[in-house]
């Protein structure tokens, strides 16, 4: 009689420790899960501009008269990803930037939907990503980029007569 109560015991002290493992397991999934996985999204610019600045997983579609953007707050980085968890915490913050549509404007600036690029700013910025694309890497800087040069050349041939009256000028 003992032995069939031991047995009893046994087997269920085995179903909770069974029991114990799985909300560990369930737990331990949903913390990786919203910490790297899910993504909140913005409705608004002050949603977007207080995730940046603390710099909190959120994506956002800002949608203007003159372009359509998507921003994707990665999240924060230091060598570590990790770095969330630190009491130093994070000092630099990832978005992942895409330019969608263009509304207004040139019709070169077609060139650049569909293109994306990574951004990394320091933690408490609410600077738009774009504005500084010396801080970013990626096919849309590249573009960006070619097009300021593109327009400054043009601006230079058309304007050389003046430029180099400006040139012979003493300061």
């Amino acid at each position: 009689m003992k032995d069939k109560e031991a047995e009893r015991e046994i087997r269920r002290n085995k179903a909770f420790v069974r029991f114990i493992i799985f909300v560990a397991a369930v737990a331990f999934l949903s913390l990786l899960f919203f910490n790297f996985v899910y993504t909140k999204k913005c409705q608004d610019q002050g949603c977007f501009e207080s995730a940046l600045s603390s710099c909190k997983k959120v994506s956002f579609l800002k949608d203007s008269e003159e372009a359509t953007w998507n921003y994707e707050i990665k999240g924060g980085i230091e060598g570590n990803f990790l770095c969330r968890f630190n009491l130093g915490g994070c000092k630099q913050c990832s978005i992942a930037v895409q330019f969608l549509q263009v509304k207004k404007g040139d019709k070169e600036l077609k060139v650049l939907e569909g293109k994306k690029m990574e951004c990394i700013l320091p933690i408490n910025s609410i600077q738009a990503p774009e504005r500084d694309i010396s801080k970013c890497q990626g096919s849309l800087k590249e573009e960006m980029q070619a097009l300021i040069i593109k327009r400054l050349h043009n601006y230079i041939v058309n304007n050389v007569g003046k430029i180099g009256e400006e040139l012979t000028k003493p300061f």
